[in-house]
């Protein structure tokens, strides 16, 4: 989309999965970049960023209220991506998911709101929509319906936006399909590359509640929705508060996931398993994003199958296996 940006953007959480891509993309935009993280997963997502111009990090807890009000000095923009994530994440660490998810995001939008930032954008996500019947996607004007302790602080969150948009905070809610790829914060608990993983080192996937569905989308195109929404500010009127961020051609039930993975790595066996409780199964429309965006993804689910199996070929992760490697 070649989009650019102009301003400073805070990037809470720009040391995750989805942030330290995205920082990326900003400054490859032409952005000026201050990144606020407590660093819970460590630094080494950042250290390639630290010497370039326009780059700038705090350490800091976005539960902090003084932490906020110093990172928002003298920014235009603010994308919100820190966060507890994911179901396992939040419910080993509910009353933290809840302060860093809600309590945070309903503080630093506020904020936000005072200091008179151009846009804030809060990352959210797909997992909102719950369980969706087969034969239907869910659009932006879908009931959410959260199955986890994860699905319910996001959808608090994004009620929490809304009500200080309609006092005047120009917002926009992202709510991202299940995302894959290689990051400098590599994660094997998203779907896609947790199956890459498993089937090249064991040569196995296991797989339970096989005809869900989910969209999924490459860490380095959701970094670009986002560029995309902040270089159109000016059209934030126009579009809705919420849009679904992916793209139609990438919603699959599971069981094709592992069959494409499979196929991309010889000798992959798919096994059924019987552990799994998670009862999430959703068809997604990205029609409006391409609509008010012209958002379409660059990824292919081949393409991230490829890149994280070379990956781990490679054998540039000393420990693929590493707890760290996960969100607990």
């Amino acid at each position: 989309m070649g989009r650019t940006h102009s301003g400073k953007v805070l990037v809470t959480g720009g040391a995750g999965f989805i942030g330290s891509v995205l920082v990326d993309e900003l400054i490859s935009s032409g952005a000026r970049v201050r990144v606020v993280d407590s660093l819970l997963h460590g630094s080494q997502p950042l250290l390639s960023y630290a010497s370039k111009p326009g780059f700038e990090f705090m350490r800091g807890d976005v539960r902090d209220e003084s932490v906020v009000r110093t990172a928002l000095d003298g920014v235009s923009d603010v994308v919100h991506l820190a966060a507890i994530v994911g179901d396992k994440a939040c419910q080993s660490e509910t009353a933290l998911a809840t302060q860093t998810n809600l309590t945070a995001t309903r503080q630093l939008a506020a904020l936000s709101l005072e200091r008179g930032v151009r846009q804030f954008v809060l990352a959210s996500t797909c997992s909102n929509y719950g369980l969706v019947d087969p034969s239907d996607e869910a659009d932006e004007a879908t009931e959410l319906k959260p199955l986890s302790h994860y699905a319910a602080t996001k959808v608090a969150a994004e009620a929490a936006v809304c009500e200080l948009a309609q006092q005047g905070l120009a917002a926009q809610i992202l709510r991202f399909a299940t995302v894959f790829g290689v990051s400098p914060r590599m994660r094997f608990d998203l779907l896609v590359n947790d199956f890459v993983r498993s089937a090249a080192l064991r040569h196995k996937i296991e797989i339970y509640h096989s005809q869900s569905w989910r969209p999924y989308l490459h860490v380095r195109d959701v970094a670009r929705a986002v560029v995309a929404s902040l270089s159109d500010h000016c059209g934030t009127n126009a579009r809705p508060i919420a849009l679904n961020v992916g793209d139609d051609r990438l919603n699959y039930a599971k069981i094709a996931v592992a069959r494409a993975v499979a196929d991309g790595i010889e000798g992959t066996q798919i096994v059924q398993g019987s552990h799994g409780h998670d009862r999430r199964s959703y068809k997604v429309s990205f029609k409006a994003i391409r609509d008010h965006l012209g958002f379409g993804a660059t990824h292919t689910l081949q393409d991230g199958i490829e890149e994280v199996s070379q990956l781990l070929h490679d054998g540039v992760l000393v420990d693929p296996w590493s707890p760290t490697l996960e969100n607990h």
